[in-house]
């Protein structure tokens, strides 16, 4: 069928926003509905999205997510989406489960590269295998472990099971189920451990024939490939395979209350931590449905006036109130369900100040709905909305495009209602000018006068974890003396079918089906970005990038500083947190946050730290301070920032303490979520000083440095970031980076001068009469040796094997060791052994064999070290030996030259990646100050193309030879410890971890 009897177009429209025409199709035979917003972008992306709704909490949506993925009918592998992984130059590639869709999304800049990934996701959604033992492999199973006691596991099992020893994550979870019991957003799509189990195989494949149907489909697809190409390809591949069967499936809209009603819940935590002030309290409101999209952007446009920085009156007054340390994990407004929800509440408080914190936040709203708002933060809060909208951000921009579409389209809705914010901020506006209380009025409908309200309360519970695992055991092992000698034969069985499906090689025939791009298809050269240079002084230069930046001004400053002492270090991190938040004379923190929503798109602080390929004994710090503005109106940000630096003040102890607290429980609430992040650079801190600062300033050692502040004298703390601060700020050390048109880079190149000046001034100012850190030396260190910019550090003292106790019903397991360094003749081929682990001996022994969620390896050949990493990982001791084997393994034989040149198309795809202009200029500016010049990027990349099988062998076995002196750091909850303890089988031999309680 042709592509113009094949479909009937439904619809077009214009959409200036995204200067392009989006077009709705129907596929007329199997009733398909097709979006395409054709634009310049290069950068292509397509999506199929099913509407699944969820009838309970087994994770059938999420468990089906994964295990279509698994095999289909023409590339029947064991993980195609696997092989993608390893050789494509994908800028998105990955699939999300919502609580009531979900969506199979890819993007590539490469034409050919993005339909062989629609080839694979297409055969993958309609037509899987979804083989028995997949579903077992994904989902959850039943299996003997080493004690030959019966054990549940599965790959979302134990996903979920991280997932549910968050405690932000319940909360959020809790928030969004209180306000809808009547739907079926009661459930948890993506499965609770405690009902997974009972879902059966039968009822997972009914779920996909009720769901994965065209008819139930929506297809985006956005970029510059013509449509009519597109839709040919959908025809023949797919579509034209199917009769229409049924309608697409819509969620019920919730029955609104008479009256608020209060929830609670409980959340584990370790029994030796300190339970006080570890409690949320949150107010969640129903709203109306989310395709009333100019009513959602009013919507959205008030939550950034109450809620949107620290300044902003109810996040300001639920702070001072002092009730809880920080707003809670879920605040703002939700827009990813059918209707939207507003949420508000503190985390860091107990239960009993429940009705407290409820009357704050109703007293603050009915005060702002008498009062009403000044208009210099309404302004605010509308500049800020614009900027969001108009600067491009990082990432595809087909992704953020998709949300919006389905955010409609998934409920009946047209798919480019949400496609109009130009349109529909221009009518806001207007509908404000005839309605100066337009706000107020809002918040008097929307929130006080609005009965579908729920107040959830989450409080800490030490014998949560207990419990839950005693009652599982107990259950499995009532289980085991329940099972017939056949049910247990059965067991056995489905072992060992599973262990030979992940075992066994994919037909080399098959493998070969799968389509992908060669080295050959890659730009050999470099992309390379133009700048100016002129210097400032003997240590300092300004730096301008000439892009197209839609009418915003980026500048950034980079102060250059060496050696701390420990004190010094330890203050890093609340520095950058403190720098924007605290104030200035006579402009209260939230007058300040005020000022600048109005005048500037963002002012940010902090520090970086990187080795300079220069000398790779050298790192290079910086404190970075980054400023976006309007090309019309960058003087008053400009000047904004000036003031900022040339009056920086850390005064208002109370303000002080706030943020300490806010950091602190911020820290807290993320360390079980990112534990493979707190794991892994604890594993690295003994390796490497680059590393070491690193964990100092945003690692577990953070964490615990920020415990001790919160119990300083917190005048003497500001005292000590004032001097800090204008240590590090000195400028005579600093590079200055302007990204924009070249009128606006070259009129703020003529002010930055200035403001050096007064940065100048203030330093002088407080030399006479405070001390600046970092001893005689000053901040700046040793200084430049030998032409290269950058200090010595040493390793941290680190033990060999450690072990981060925490609530955690899974682990995350780190192991880091001595490797090939940066120039060496085998660095290259270092990150090419990376990329083949992490995509599959990794994959394959950890999260197909193993149940993790994942696990990767990461080669910092500028450090001279290889690391790896597991996430929400059911073993320890397990997982660290499949690390040593996969080495050994890759040790063992030659890589096979075709896996090796997929390795080689994904890591030279990356140079493709379409950068926007402000991402374009900072990386630019970065690389020159760390010596990497163009030449030296293309020899790197020849480097790539020329890597041969030997040398990913050499790699391979050299790693494996360092691996018995590894770095082990692993973030567990206490039964994961002891089950480590009593392995001794480590590579290494066995031995005792020494333990840190996080307290989390």
């Amino acid at each position: 069928m042709s592509t113009t009897t094949a479909y009937g177009v439904l619809q077009s429209w214009d959409l200036p926003d995204y200067n392009g025409t989006g077009t709705l199709y129907r596929h007329l035979q199997s009733g398909a509905q097709v979006f395409h917003l054709a634009n310049d972008d290069p950068e292509n992306m397509f999506a199929f999205a099913f509407a699944t709704l969820p009838e309970d909490s087994t994770g059938v949506a999420h468990i089906l997510e994964h295990t279509v993925l698994c095999g289909s009918r023409e590339f029947p592998l064991k993980d195609p989406f696997l092989q993608l992984l390893k050789g494509s130059v994908n800028t998105f590639l990955n699939a999300m489960t919502y609580p009531d869709r979900t969506v199979y999304p890819a993007a590539s800049p490469v034409r050919q590269d993005l339909f062989n990934m629609m080839k694979v996701y297409g055969d993958a959604v309609f037509r899987p295998l979804l083989k028995p033992g997949l579903f077992r492999q994904e989902g959850h199973r039943l299996q003997f472990n080493a004690r030959d006691e019966l054990e549940i596991t599965g790959i979302v099992y134990n996903e979920m099971k991280g997932n549910y020893s968050s405690p932000d994550s319940i909360a959020a979870e809790k928030c969004y189920q209180s306000l809808f019991p009547d739907t079926l957003y009661r459930h948890d799509s993506g499965g609770d451990p405690a009902v997974i189990p009972e879902l059966t195989f039968q009822e997972f494949q009914d779920f996909h024939r009720r769901y994965y149907h065209p008819s139930n489909a929506r297809i985006i697809l956005y970029g510059d490939i013509p449509a009519g190409d597109y839709l040919e390809f959908l025809d023949r591949e797919f579509l034209g395979d199917f009769q229409e069967s049924s309608t697409f499936l819509v969620q019920d809209e919730q029955p609104r209350w008479e009256a608020p009603r209060v929830f609670e819940a409980t959340c584990p935590v370790e029994p030796r931590e300190d339970l006080s002030r570890r409690s949320s309290v949150t107010l969640n409101w129903l709203l109306f449905p989310v395709t009333e999209t100019r009513r959602l952007l009013a919507a959205s446009i008030l939550t950034e006036v109450l809620l949107g920085n620290s300044g902003s009156p109810l996040t300001k007054a639920l702070i001072d109130s002092g009730l809880g340390q920080d707003l809670s994990p879920v605040f703002g407004l939700e827009t990813d369900l059918r209707e939207a929800v507003f949420s508000a509440g503190l985390r860091g408080t107990e239960p009993d100040q429940a009705q407290a914190i409820e009357d704050s936040i109703l007293s603050t709203l009915k005060d702002l709905a008498r009062k009403g708002f000044d208009p210099e933060l309404v302004e605010g809060a509308l500049r800020r909305v614009e900027f969001y909208h108009r600067e491009l951000k990082s990432g595809p921009n087909g992704m953020r495009v998709m949300n919006r579409i389905l955010r409609s389209w998934m409920y009946g809705a047209s798919p480019a209602a949400g496609l109009r914010f130009g349109e529909d901020m221009e009518a806001f506006r207007e509908d404000l000018h005839r309605e100066p209380r337009l706000l107020e009025r809002m918040i008097q409908e929307l929130l006080l006068d609005n009965p579908h309200r729920s107040t959830v309360i989450v409080r800490p519970d030490p014998d949560q974890a207990r419990r839950e695992e005693e009652e599982l055991r107990a259950f499995l092992a009532q289980r085991r003396e329940s099972l017939s000698e056949a049910e247990e034969g059965q067991i056995r069985r489905e072992a060992v079918e599973l262990e030979r499906l992940q075992t066994e090689p994919d037909d080399p025939d098959v493998v070969a089906r799968v389509p992908f791009l060669a080295p050959r298809d890659i730009p050999r050269e470099v992309r390379r970005i133009p700048f100016r240079k002129e210097p400032l002084g003997p240590e300092s230069a300004l730096y301008c990038h000439d892009e197209m930046t839609r009418g915003i001004l980026y500048l950034d400053l980079t102060f250059d500083f060496g050696r701390l002492s420990p004190r010094e270090e330890s203050l890093l991190n609340l520095l950058g947190g403190a720098f924007t938040e605290s104030g200035l004379p006579g402009l209260s923190f939230d007058q300040f946050n005020r000022q600048v929503n109005l005048k500037t798109g963002g002012i940010s602080a902090y520090v970086s730290n990187q080795t300079h390929l220069g000398d790779l004994s050298r790192v290079r710090r910086l404190f970075v301070v980054r400023l976006k503005v309007l090309d019309r109106a960058w003087q008053e940000g400009a000047e904004l920032l000036r003031r900022l630096l040339g009056e920086v003040d850390f005064s208002d102890s109370a303000r002080l303490v706030q943020i300490l607290e806010e950091m602190l429980q911020e820290m807290l609430g993320g360390v079980v979520p990112a534990g493979n992040y707190f794991a892994g650079l604890r594993s690295l801190r003994g390796l490497s000083g680059l590393m070491a600062v690193e964990e100092e300033i945003n690692g577990v050692s953070q964490l615990l440095h920020l415990r001790r502040m919160a119990e300083e004298d917190p005048r003497a703390l500001g005292q000590e970031l004032l001097g800090l601060a204008l240590g590090l700020m000195d400028p005579s050390r600093v590079n200055v980076n302007i990204t924009g048109s070249r009128a606006m880079t070259d009129e703020m190149a003529r002010w930055v001068p200035s403001l050096l000046e007064t940065l100048a001034r203030r330093r002088a100012a407080f030399s006479r009469t405070g001390v600046l850190p970092g001893g005689a030396a000053g901040p700046g260190g040793e200084g430049v040796s030998g032409g290269v910019p950058g200090v010595v550090l040493p390793p941290g003292e680190a033990p060999a094997r450690e072990y981060l106790l925490a609530s955690a019903g899974v682990s995350y397991v780190a192991a880091a060791l001595r490797g090939v360094s940066f120039g060496e003749p085998l660095a290259t081929a270092q990150d090419v052994v990376a990329h083949l682990l992490r995509t599959g001996l990794l994959w394959e022994k950890i999260r197909m064999q193993g149940g993790a969620y994942g696990a990767s390896a990461q080669s910092r050949t500028s450090e001279g070290v290889f690391s790896f990493v597991s996430y929400r990982d059911p073993h320890s001791a397990r997982t660290i030996r499949a690390y040593q084997e996969s080495l050994q393994e890759l040790a063992r034989q030659e890589v096979d030259p075709g896996v090796l040149d997929l390795a080689k198309v994904s890591l030279l795809g990356r140079e493709l990646r379409p950068l926007t202009p402000r991402e374009a200029g900072y990386m630019s500016f970065r690389r020159s100050l760390l010596g990497v010049d163009d030449e030296l990027r293309q020899r790197i990349r020849d480097q790539v193309r020329a890597v041969t099988p030997g040398e990913v062998r050499q790699v391979a076995e050299l790693l494996r030879e360092n691996f018995s002196g590894a770095s082990l750091a692993v973030l567990g909850g206490g039964a994961a410890l002891e089950e480590l303890r009593r392995d001794e089988t480590l590579p290494g031999g066995a031995g005792e971890f020494r333990v840190t309680e996080l307290g989390v």
